[in-house]
């Protein structure tokens, strides 16, 4: 009689440890989720950050008229990740990691001579904005 009683209760040990397991994994799976949200989140929140910082020095060369020039510096990488900036009419577009951003320009007289990032000097000339390592 008392063999049975300790193997009910190491049954009963070994289901509780089951249930605590359970528990723990779904916890597990749920903070993971939330914990790429928010990456995800700060990722777009940074890749827009980029986007309108370079597309308000567009504007601002735009506005500045014929024989405006600025210098302004792209991060290599954004939150680690490689991107991409093009041009679509009067949209500056940003892509990285299958994520999009985009930023309104106020010409679509842009001609990008680079797709490097880093350094970039930006030139109106007659009114065409010229984008170029520097």
């Amino acid at each position: 009689m008392l063999h049975a009683h300790r193997a009910q209760v190491s049954v009963e040990f070994l289901s509780m440890i089951g249930v605590v397991l359970i528990v723990f994994l779904g916890l597990y799976a749920i903070i993971g989720s939330q914990n790429r949200s928010i990456n995800d989140v700060g990722l777009q929140f940074s890749m827009q950050r980029v986007c309108n910082g370079f597309s308000t020095a567009i504007n601002l060369a735009a506005a500045g008229g014929s024989g405006f020039s600025a210098h302004i510096t792209l991060p290599n990488r954004i939150k680690n990740l490689e991107y991409n900036i093009s041009r679509s009419s009067r949209t500056l577009l940003l892509n990285a990691n299958g994520k999009f951003v985009n930023c309104r320009l106020i010409t679509n007289q842009v001609i990008f001579n680079t797709d490097q990032k880093g350094k970039i000097d930006l030139k109106n000339i007659n009114g065409t904005i010229y984008i170029e390592e520097a």
